[in-house]
């Protein structure tokens, strides 16, 4: 099962280097993130980039990278350079469409793509664009589509822009010139081919009211409130022809998130900024009846691209139960193994009942005649409803044919995992918990921080439609006092805090309403110590950091600036509160996509990452033809001919007149000569020659013409070797091309 379940070193390099774009976005003088180059086939890197949409998002960090394929590189300066061209395009374009709308007295929004490319990737070539999504009024529909008919656009889908229910809100209008996108406008943020009953709970005349303008393309539009734009980006995700099958959509949030537009912004005339409200997204998304969208996505987010979102957050968009579906579609998301309609499964268990399930089924099957009209099978034929339906019934055969054929290994990864997944998980009850530490439980599946004495709770007490709210401190002794009650709140879950003071203000209030979550995160830390980078942003670096729930050491380590370029990840020790000690291999965690061997943290615990200094000291390395490649402990004196002996001899095949000694580093390497033939046959022992600090010993089976050149293309081998933490195993792998 691991091979199922574990993802590829190429799919965590990806999601690495993404993280690294985001939070360069914040720097002025964004740097290369610290990654090992040597386990990652390229060719696969730059296939799964552009399957995932975000191989121009590479380009920026990886191009400051020396030591890549020159043609990867290459390829991903295409991406990003082609993007950057048809970006202005688009914006060319959309500039003239949008002024031609607004002359008319039609409001527009710019939503998704061409609004996060302008105001949150704030770089032209970062955020592809096949369409522009516009979102206007209803009542607009038909004044929009004589506009896009007078600028020679046409409607492809749909004869007139209408909108009879939630199947079809969206009209993709084409133009016959092949420089000009496709426009799709929109008047509901809900675009589902399949029946969506949470559309209707959808409020949009208070995305209108909530709305900002903002500066696209030089031209003043609207767009949504960042907490409004979170929600449609996590149900944009959710869409079951999306179903977060790329990370371009966790991408997009992070982005948004992370990387706010810079203020001013009107809304109402009255300027303000574009931070993220989180009580505003919790409260609106549950309004909207999409808070297990907005869950799942943010959880995948920040599993695949670090986004850090509050605890608090996730707790109280977390819903108390997971139906079957919703586990398997984040059991196979959250491992890479995602793909286009696996969410439907999520839709499907938001229908409660047999009777609602069997009817959504049926209408996703079967839409109303007048959609299975406008789709474009149909656009070039009359058909009655029964013609259509006869249609449809031949399209699900023949999709039902082919289906062993295109669908099977995944179908069966599917039926695999979740067998396995529903054995591990606890009953849907929740009865008990399955692990725990003194940081955090579990509960219903799902892990639960533990409030911990020097927290900081923040209590909402409801008494009738007032809220009243207290910041709290859990004392030493683990006790609250809110009010005129007193409870004891440490080792608890909020949830369970919450219980215990409904519990205690019943004999005072009547049926009262309380909200717990943490505030400040004090009570629970751990300490990092070692080789971890400083960033610009805060925290970073060696420090105190507070757990916040169940945290694993990776995500850990990552959150604090990640490990530095001379860390020696094969050594990482790990000190528990009690003195015990431990040490991992970090290296196989990050790099060897070893998930299963990622250890939860401790509070109280103390993690160490050697510095290369620490272990450096003096090395030299021996690869090629000899019996047993690595790094050696350079003694003082030591001389080629006993370094080749440290690692067994020579093979058989080995070309010893041409044995070189490189000197003095990667960037300015110097290639020493020696007559190492006469050495070791005449035994001239003149012709040793004493080894110096990081010297390495290549022994080739060939002649080489041009050293200079070799070196060159065997400079990532040579760089992966010197890392210093690599062992002896690793290296012998590389060269020997196992």
């Amino acid at each position: 099962m691991q091979k199922i379940t574990k993802k590829s070193n190429e799919h965590m390099f990806i999601t690495s280097i993404l993280q690294s774009v985001v939070s360069s976005q914040q720097s002025a003088n964004p740097q290369p993130a610290n990654h090992d180059y040597s386990l990652v086939d390229f060719t696969k890197v730059l296939k799964i980039a552009r399957d995932n949409n975000v191989s121009q998002m590479l380009y920026p960090v990886l191009k400051k990278s020396q030591n890549l394929p020159d043609r990867f590189i290459d390829e991903l300066k295409r991406d990003y350079l082609s993007t950057a061209a048809k970006n202005t395009l688009i914006y060319r374009e959309f500039k003239r469409v949008v002024n031609a709308l607004t002359e008319k007295g039609i409001d527009v929004m710019a939503m998704k793509g061409i609004a996060l490319a302008e105001l949150t990737y704030k770089d032209i070539g970062l955020r592809g664009m096949s369409d522009v999504d516009l979102l206007i009024r209803k009542e607009d529909i038909k004044k929009a589509n004589n506009v896009f008919e007078d600028m020679g656009y046409f409607a492809k889908d749909l004869s007139s822009f209408d909108g009879r229910d939630n199947y079809l809100t969206t009209c993709d209008f084409r133009s016959k010139n092949p420089m000009h996108p496709s426009f799709h406008m929109h008047w509901h943020i809900v675009n589902s081919s399949i029946p969506a009953p949470y559309a209707s709970r959808i409020n949009m005349d208070e995305i209108w009211k909530d709305a900002v303008r903002v500066d696209i393309a030089d031209v003043s539009v609207l767009s949504m409130s960042p907490h409004h734009f979170l929600i449609h980006l996590c149900e944009h995700a959710m869409r079951v022809t999306h179903s977060a099958a790329k990370l371009t959509y966790f991408a997009d949030i992070a982005f948004l998130v992370n990387n706010p537009p810079s203020p001013p912004f009107t809304k109402g005339g009255i300027k303000g900024g574009f931070e993220i409200d989180w009580r505003k997204v919790i409260e609106t998304s549950k309004n909207y009846g999409v808070d297990r969208f907005a869950y799942n996505i943010l959880m995948l987010c920040r599993l695949n691209i670090g986004l850090d979102v509050p605890e608090w957050v996730l707790d109280r968009l977390k819903p108390e139960k997971r139906t079957i579906g919703e586990k398997l579609f984040y059991f196979l998301t959250a491992r890479g193994k995602g793909f286009s309609g696996l969410s439907y499964f999520v839709h499907l268990g938001m229908n409660r009942g047999i009777a609602k399930k069997a009817s959504f089924i049926f209408r996703t099957v079967f839409p109303p005649a007048w959609v299975l009209a406008k789709r474009d099978s149909y656009s070039n034929a009359d058909k009655s409803a029964a013609a259509l339906y006869l249609y449809r019934i031949r399209e699900i055969l023949s999709h039902l044919f082919l289906f062993p054929i295109q669908y099977f290994k995944k179908v069966s990864i599917a039926f695999i995992c979740a067998t396995l997944l529903f054995n591990a998980l606890p009953s849907i009850a929740g009865n008990g918990a399955i692990e725990k530490n003194s940081a955090y439980t579990t509960e219903f599946g799902l892990p639960e921080y533990l409030v911990a004495a020097d927290d900081v709770l923040e209590v909402t007490i409801w008494m009738g439609f007032e809220a009243k709210k207290y910041d709290t401190a859990v004392k030493p002794n683990g006790f609250i006092t809110v009010t005129f009650v007193e409870i004891k709140a440490s080792d608890l879950t909020t949830r369970q805090v919450e219980a215990e003071l409904k519990k205690a203000l019943s004999a005072y209030i009547k049926e009262p309403r309380v909200e717990v979550f943490v505030k400040e995160y004090r009570g629970r830390t751990v300490t990092l110590l070692g080789a971890i980078q400083s960033q610009t942003r805060q925290p970073s670096g060696p420090g105190i950091y507070p757990l916040k729930g169940k945290t694993i050491l990776s995500k850990l380590i990552t959150s604090a600036g990640g490990f530095s370029k001379d860390a020696d990840l094969e050594n990482v020790q790990i000190t528990s509160a009690e003195g015990r000690i431990k040490k991992i291999n970090l290296f196989h965690v990050m790099f060897g996509g070893e998930i299963s061997q990622d250890i939860i943290i401790d509070a109280g615990e103390a993690i160490y990452i050697p510095a290369k200094t620490d272990i450096e000291e003096s090395n030299v390395f021996i690869f090629g033809e000899v019996q047993n490649p690595g790094a050696y402990k350079l003694k003082q004196g030591l001389t080629l001919v006993q370094a080749i002996g440290m690692a067994k001899g020579y093979k058989e095949e080995a070309l010893i007149d041409e044995i070189r000694v490189i000197r003095g580093g990667l960037d300015k390497p110097q290639i020493v000569a020696t007559d190492v033939g006469a050495l070791f046959e005449k035994g001239d022992i003149s012709k040793d020659i004493t080894l110096q600090k990081n010297d390495i010993i290549y022994i080739p089976k060939t002649k080489i013409a041009n050293w200079n050149a070799f070196l060159a293309k065997i400079r990532p081998t040579l760089e992966f070797i010197i890392l210093p933490f690599v062992g002896a195993r690793a290296i012998n792998q590389v060269t020997s091309g196992e």
